[in-house]
C-alpha cells in the first residue's frame, strides 16, 4: 500500500512544473512517440547501460542515437495503455523535481554515465516495485532496441537473419 500510495504522488508531482524544450536526438528522424525531452531521457539511459557495449570501431553518438530511435519504434508498437504507462514513467524522469527525488539527478545533460549507471541501479534493486518496475521498462527498451542494431551483433557473435531465398 505505501509504495502504490508514493507511486502516486510522484505521478502526480511528474505532471507538474515547466518542461524545457530540447532539441530531438537526431532531428532528421520523425520521431512518433518520444518528445525530444523524452529523448534526452532515454539517450543518458542508453548511454549509461551500454557503457561497455561499444568497441573502437563503432561510433558511439551514432549508435546511442540509433538505440534512441528503436526505442521510439518500440514504443509506438506497444498497446496504447503500456504507451501511457511508459510515457508516465518518463513524465516523472523528465519533471526537474520528481526526477531529483526519484533519481538525485538535477539535469539529464550534466549527470553522466557514473551517475546515471547509480539511479538505475538503485531502482533496479529497490524495496519499491514502482521503481524496479520503470528499470525494468527502461532496461528492456533500451536493450531490444541495442540488440535490433546490426552494429550490435559482432560484440555477441551473432550472424544476423537467415538469407530466406
Amino acid at each position: 500500500m505505501q509504495s502504490g500510495s508514493a507511486g502516486l504522488v510522484l505521478l502526480a508531482l511528474a505532471n507538474c512544473g515547466q518542461k524545457t524544450a530540447l532539441p530531438p536526438i537526431d532531428p532528421a528522424y520523425g520521431f512518433t512517440v518520444l518528445s525530444p525531452s523524452q529523448q534526452t531521457v532515454i539517450h543518458a539511459v542508453a548511454s549509461a547501460m551500454l557503457v561497455d557495449a561499444f568497441s573502437p570501431a563503432q561510433e558511439r553518438a551514432g549508435a546511442l542515437a540509433a538505440t534512441v530511435r528503436g526505442v521510439d519504434v518500440a514504443v509506438s508498437r506497444l498497446p496504447l495503455g503500456t504507451q501511457a504507462e511508459f510515457g508516465q514513467l518518463l513524465q516523472l524522469l523528465e519533471n526537474p523535481l520528481t526526477r531529483w527525488l526519484t533519481t538525485g539527478i538535477g539535469s539529464w545533460s550534466d549527470a553522466g554515465d557514473t551517475r546515471v549507471a547509480a539511479f538505475l541501479d538503485r531502482w533496479r534493486y529497490s524495496r519499491f516495485t514502482l521503481l524496479r518496475s520503470g528499470y525494468d521498462a527502461l532496461h528492456q527498451l533500451v536493450m531490444a532496441a541495442w540488440y535490433a542494431q546490426p552494429a550490435a551483433w559482432t560484440a555477441i557473435r551473432y550472424p544476423g537473419p537467415p538469407n530466406i531465398a
